[in-house]
């Protein structure tokens, strides 16, 4: 597929203007993605990049094409149904008219893979929920009505507008600036920095200490090791597009023991290559004691993938915390969509006891909604924060993912309704994802409840002195038990 990068300028005097322009698009392509020069396009009405050039072509290289207008203007490329629009436009009908024109590309025929059979629609300043209803009714409307109703979003990363900052309600605004959630952080001379996965961890593993013996012990399957010579051709079914006409196998060829191929295979783990080489000679060694070299050949990405797990083993095993109480500080005030705003259905009325005056519904799932609803009617809770990311309160353990909990609670005291007395960091999970993220995120937190029991606040010389901090992991079939036992 071509992807057709839609943006708001093009013209030479244009750029830095305050608005996505063609050179913008081209150069993130090719300097953040990678993307090789002679695989990006601009079309506009000052620069042509494919004039002359048939798209249709095996041998073309172009990949991406930038544009204002040009798919609108009547041009059209039977493999461009991959459309990302970078504009903001007011008309969802011109938005429609664009999806339409890539569905009823000339020449464009069905492949029976799914994902090469369907249009994707990447929108930026858009307001994704009201996008698709407007696209699934323009296509209605244009005698595309068989298809609508599979129209499918996915929002990850979607930009929504327009939003606007709300600080502290007004019964909270005296904890602005009190209220820390502690972090793992590293001594380095006179002071103290967060921690850092690559650099204070994962730089600091002992490879020399890695021990691959396991690998020899895999049992390897006699799979025959040659290559195989397939030939397609057109079918003269147009629905089948092609069909398999012979298939060959060649004697000698297929997988060699290959070192390197298994050093690059385990750079992502072992980052030095040179330590990396000795580790995949050390394992490939053990397997030669006992196993013929055609054998391990057959089976080399089997051996590969779990030496992989070995190694990924050895390295979270290995990495060391080194912790000292401090805080992270809960900003003064978050960003809300205007029109996504969290009520309580059955009151009818905004949330009451969200630390911030109000909570977008977009960053929450169903169960992580349904969870904070549940929290805004505890009668023991003073207070409650949606955890958001990446700028949110996180921990970094020692996996190179942070760890970011969906909610901080404060309890309130026995003695003073206005106060509280300890905070809950809540980290929610369907029952589907009981699984090894999950034993890790629970690992942390178990790490952070005891060194919390070790360090008192009151040390640490913060406006938050007296106060107790509990980590806790929820599932889906106990959240509500969970949250009745602890604010009741």
């Amino acid at each position: 597929p071509i992807v057709l990068v839609q943006v708001e300028r093009t013209g030479k005097d244009q750029r830095g203007s305050g608005f996505i322009h063609a050179e913008d698009a081209k150069e993130y392509l090719l300097e953040e993605c990678g993307i090789p020069p002679q695989h990006v396009a601009i079309k506009s009405s000052e620069k042509d990049d494919i004039e002359g050039m048939d798209l249709d072509a095996r041998d073309v290289e172009v990949r991406y094409i930038i544009t204002k207008q040009a798919l609108q203007e009547g041009w059209d490329c039977s493999f461009a149904y991959v459309l990302t629009i970078l504009t903001n436009p007011s008309s969802k009908n011109a938005l429609t008219q664009l999806v339409g024109r890539i569905l009823r590309q000339p020449n464009a025929r069905k492949t029976k893979v799914k994902a090469l059979d369907e249009c994707y629609v990447y929108c930026f300043q858009q307001n994704a929920g009201g996008l698709m209803n407007a696209i699934r009714a323009g296509l209605q409307g244009e005698g595309l009505g068989d298809i609508a109703g599979r129209v499918a979003e996915n929002t990850d990363d979607v930009v929504h507008e327009p939003q606007e900052d709300y600080g502290y309600r007004k019964q909270f605004k005296k904890f602005e600036g009190t209220i820390y959630l502690p972090h793992f952080i590293i001594q380095e001379g006179g002071t103290w920095r967060e921690l850092r996965y690559e650099m204070d961890l994962a730089s600091r593993i002992d490879w020399s200490t890695a021990d691959v013996s396991s690998i020899a012990k895999l049992h390897l399957e006699a799979l025959e090791s040659k290559d195989e010579h397939t030939a397609f051709k057109l079918s003269s079914d147009p629905a089948q597009m092609v069909e398999k006409q012979k298939s060959e196998r060649l004697e000698g060829g297929g997988l060699t023991v290959d070192l390197l191929f298994i050093t690059r295979h385990i750079l992502d783990v072992v980052p030095n290559p040179w330590v990396a080489y000795k580790v995949a000679r050390e394992a490939i060694e053990g397997l030669r004691k006992n196993n013929a070299e055609p054998l391990i050949a057959a089976n080399l990405v089997y051996i590969v993938e779990e030496l992989v797990k070995v190694l990924q083993e050895q390295k979270d095993t290995q990495a060391e915390i080194l912790q000292k109480g401090t805080g992270f500080e809960v900003p003064k005030s978050i960003r809300v969509t205007k029109s996504n705003v969290l009520i309580n259905a059955r009151k009818g009325e905004l949330l009451q006891k969200s630390l911030f005056e109000k909570v977008d519904k977009d960053d929450m799932n169903t169960l992580e909604e349904s969870v904070a609803l549940c929290l805004d009617e505890q009668d023991k809770l003073l207070w409650w924060y949606r955890n958001t990311v990446p700028s949110g309160y996180f921990v970094q353990g020692w996996q190179k993912n942070k760890v970011y909990a969906d909610f901080v609670t404060a309890k309130t005291k026995a003695d003073d309704p206005t106060d509280y007395g300890s905070v809950m960091v809540l980290e929610t999970k369907g029952l589907h994802l009981k699984n090894e993220d999950t034993k890790y995120k629970q690992s942390i937190f178990e790490i952070c409840n005891t060194f919390g029991k070790q360090t008192p606040w009151g040390e640490l010389e913060l406006e938050f002195s007296q106060k107790e901090v509990e980590f806790q992991v929820i599932f889906e079939d106990e959240w509500k038990q969970r949250v009745l036992e602890e604010f009741r």
